[in-house]
């Protein structure tokens, strides 16, 4: 399990791992928990298994020359910091803006990783940003421009919330989208070069539209069969919030056979259910 801890003015990346029967492992690195070097302000959002057994941790981190950046750090499967990944194990990445936060991470078998979340861009408020990376934590110049990909959807500010790497490389994106006052699910497919798959929903992107006004999207799985679904919450009727599930076919369009029109929305309880 990957966070952060420590006082909220001063919190740093943190890791534990426990055992089958709940304990802590205490032969995981030190006392269980790891934290980023130089205690820089760090908080993880997001842990990665790669198939080597080492760990991938994604969040933020505040640095005293550009604000808040994309954070990530690599364990070794000991619970130790990879030395040989960037520098000392941990590594920030800024964007030209004030404000990058990572909240997702996927990663190829190669040891690449992609990273997404959102960053002060092309508007004056959130964009969707993609990053991709190779193993020892540099930028992979292959992938959009430099390494990096800043998408504007919605009118207002846009979110990426989860990602996932189909078996031909193609990048699936989660995210929200904000026009007007209007929150709207996203799934964004991304080639491997970073170019958006025309091939996807004609452009790339698909939005359908949920509930009566607000649908917050919040993780993402790809069947076996190629289909994605995407899970989250949706505002049905007046102001109580449902469960809400979406599944897609391969080529972006909604899937009939779930559902009838692809798209579930249905209440938990008798309020609010995310």
């Amino acid at each position: 399990a990957g966070g952060y801890r420590g006082s909220s003015s001063a919190p740093t990346f943190a890791l534990v791992r426990v055992s089958a029967s709940g304990a802590i492992d205490e032969t995981f690195a030190s006392q269980s928990i790891n934290a980023a070097p130089n205690n820089v302000r760090s908080r993880a959002y997001r842990l990665a298994l790669q198939a080597d057994g080492t760990i991938l941790l994604a969040g933020e981190a505040l640095t005293p020359s550009h604000g808040i950046d994309f954070a990530f750090a690599k364990y070794l499967p000991s619970g130790v910091r990879d030395t040989t990944f960037a520098t000392n194990g941990f590594a920030t990445m800024a964007l030209p803006f004030s404000k990058d936060q990572a909240h997702a991470i996927a990663t190829y078998a190669d040891g690449r990783f992609v990273v997404v979340g959102n960053s002060l861009g092309i508007t004056s408020d959130k964009d969707i940003s993609v990053s991709r990376f190779h193993a020892d934590g540099s930028l992979d110049t292959q992938f959009a421009n430099g390494g990096k990909l800043l998408l504007s959807i919605g009118d207002v500010a846009d979110d990426a919330v989860d990602v996932a790497i189909q078996t031909d490389g193609k990048i699936v994106i989660l995210a929200q989208s904000l026009s007007g006052e209007a929150v709207k699910f996203a799934v964004i497919r991304l080639n491997s070069d970073g170019t958006l798959d025309t091939a996807f929903s004609e452009d790339g992107i698909t939005i359908p539209t949920i509930g009566s006004f607000q649908d917050y999207a919040v993780k993402l799985a790809l069947q076996s069969d190629g289909k994605i679904v995407a899970a989250g919450y949706s505002q049905q009727n007046g102001s109580n919030l449902d469960f809400a599930a979406v599944r897609y076919n391969t080529d972006g369009s909604l899937d009939t056979t779930f559902s009838q029109d692809g798209i579930v929305a249905l209440p938990m309880g008798n309020a609010t259910d995310v």
